[in-house]
């Protein structure tokens, strides 16, 4: 992974080591999704997961053949990510965001039943979310503001970040229920 955070510091004109740094406590979590096969009078559902940013960093998504994540595009499109064995989709999540000052924003995604190959059989898919070190400040790079401009968010811990996200989608949950 230190590869990939060091491609994209050069990538994003930061210091070679600011995101592998940030990145040291290797605070990562991870996710199996299991979609059930759907009985052909269940395939009029249009999704298996809605669309959505990640918290973190970066997303390392991996699919099985079934396939079904979609990518929404700058022109507004959702674009089928065709599954390539053992090679995952990285997509940038909202912690970019608030690096870049939204030049580089998190990558809406989403499972589809449009693009799946087949809804009649189990899908599995795994993704690998790196975070920040707990106490790592996440604020934007200097190199991502015009003279005179301000940060769109300010400043705050890892894990703050990321405990302001989970009571919003709890309060978000209890609205529904």
């Amino acid at each position: 992974m230190d590869n990939i955070f060091l491609a994209l510091a050069i990538a994003l004109d930061a210091p070679q080591n600011y995101f592998k740094d940030l990145h040291s406590q290797r605070n990562d979590s991870m996710l199996l999704h299991h979609y059930p096969p759907l009985a052909p009078t269940q395939e009029s559902v249009p999704m298996r997961n809605t669309e959505h940013i990640d918290y973190g960093s970066l997303s390392f998504l991996f699919q099985d053949e079934v396939g079904g994540l979609e990518v929404y595009t700058q022109t507004g499109d959702w674009v089928a990510v065709q599954p390539i064995q053992n090679t995952p989709l990285i997509v940038l999540g909202n912690i970019m965001s608030r690096w870049t000052n939204d030049k580089y924003p998190g990558t809406m995604h989403r499972v589809s039943l449009a693009t799946a190959r087949n809804t009649t059989r189990e899908r599995y898919s795994f993704g690998l979310f790196p975070a920040p070190n707990e106490n790592a400040e996440i604020t934007c790079l200097e190199s991502y503001l015009a003279p005179n401009e301000k940060p769109k968010y300010p400043p705050i811990l890892t894990h703050e970040y990321y405990n302001q996200g989970f009571e919003a989608k709890l309060k978000e949950q209890k609205q529904l229920d």
